[in-house]
């Protein structure tokens, strides 16, 4: 097993010092998207400078699912952007540039690999066939809102708008570039919706969902995350998961959790748009322990961020026959990196965990998400 001790929150070690409160992150030498993060009442003024980044962070996180090869618009994303592999790339660069000590500095691009944005819709080799499906006898999210009679939307109906947050993403709607391709399958996809607004009454998504099952769709994304490392010059893309959302039942509209548009506000959650039609936590597992696998094929280096949860522990599908706690175990310890936080140990020692993870040569990073940036905003 492969330490990092330069970013170990736990190590003791001088040069692992506590970050300073606002600056470095979960108690470690880490920086979460330190270019897209603006200091509160200025503007657009990052909360690290590159300077700073250099002189104190060993790991930078940056990016998101909105990063494409080049902005074809660099006016419309002035605040933190543009949203570009080559903007990260300018930043990476300065960093290194500036950077004066000995030991490397890292930087992951934080993909979404469950998610495809209009962005990445437009690009070439997307199918509509990619994307989960709303389960049958489930509501389009344009007819849930539109019939929703609950505190949120008395006074001034609640609708749906595919522009709702893709003004900045695209200059071609993901409905649109959805049904282009497949007319009217727009209506059956699942779609994925940011936390909404207090005074929100117009809803839209952010993205669509897409099946990890799906080898044409893991091909697809692997070429856009060999091509992101060449264009962004990153030393590893994170394979994100979203493991609590497809174990614990309910992260739709319409489901016991989020019954309205007012349960939806209230309850400061990203959610779907509908039940997905069978695609629940086995399947999601298997599509992502196989992503995994096709990533290190390809020889694209992949970092993992885990909380110690049930998911090494006891969350397995008993109504499938492959036991979802291995195949988790047996791709985080294929990443080139595993970012551990031991905010929640969950019946092991720290120590344990990293033994654990780390046991096949993964280089650990231990953090600790009580301090710094929280680590259910990053991902």
């Amino acid at each position: 097993m492969d330490s990092d001790p330069a970013t170990d929150a736990a190590a003791g070690s001088p040069a692992n010092r506590e970050a300073e409160p606002g600056r470095l992150d979960w108690c470690a030498r880490v920086a979460v998207r330190p270019m897209r993060r603006m200091q509160p009442g200025k503007g657009c003024k990052p909360y690290m400078a590159p300077r700073d980044v250099a002189a104190e962070a060993d790991l930078v996180l940056l990016g998101s699912s909105l990063d494409v090869g080049a902005e074809e618009n660099p006016k419309r994303n002035s605040c933190g952007g543009p949203f570009s592999h080559e903007n990260n790339r300018a930043f990476i660069t300065e960093v290194r540039d500036l950077r004066r000590s000995a030991q490397p500095i890292r930087f992951f691009h934080m993909s979404r690999f469950e998610l495809v944005t209009a962005r990445q819709a437009a690009l070439p080799g997307f199918d509509p066939q990619f994307l989960v499906q709303r389960a049958v006898g489930t509501r389009d999210p344009a007819q849930f809102f539109a019939a929703d009679r609950s505190p949120q939307c008395q006074g001034k109906r609640c609708g749906w708008d595919f522009g709702r947050w893709e003004t900045r993403s695209s200059e071609i709607s993901l409905k649109d570039l959805i049904d282009r391709r497949d007319a009217g399958n727009s209506r059956n996809a699942v779609y994925y919706l940011p936390r909404a607004g207090s005074d929100d009454r117009i809803f839209g998504p952010f993205a669509a969902l897409a099946d990890l099952r799906d080898r044409a769709y893991r091909a697809w994304r692997v070429d856009l995350a060999k091509r992101a490392i060449e264009l962004g010059e990153y030393d590893a893309v994170i394979l994100n998961h979203k493991f609590d959302h497809y174990f614990l039942p309910g992260f739709w509209l319409e489901s016991d959790r989020y019954p309205t548009a007012t349960a939806y506000v209230e309850s400061k959650d990203s959610v779907w748009s509908a039940a997905p039609q069978d695609y629940g936590y086995a399947e999601y597992v298997a599509g992502w322990h196989a992503l995994a696998a096709d990533l290190r094929r390809a020889g694209v280096p992949f970092a993992v961020a885990l909380t110690p949860h049930p998911w090494l522990s006891e969350a397995d599908d008993r109504a499938s026959s492959q036991d979802e706690r291995a195949l988790i175990l047996q791709a985080v310890q294929s990443a080139s990196t595993v970012i551990l936080d031991v905010a929640t140990t969950y019946g092991r020692s720290p120590d344990e965990w990293k033994a654990l993870v780390g046991a096949k040569g993964a280089k650990v990073v231990r953090v600790d998400s009580r301090c710094g940036f929280e680590r259910g905003k990053a991902w």
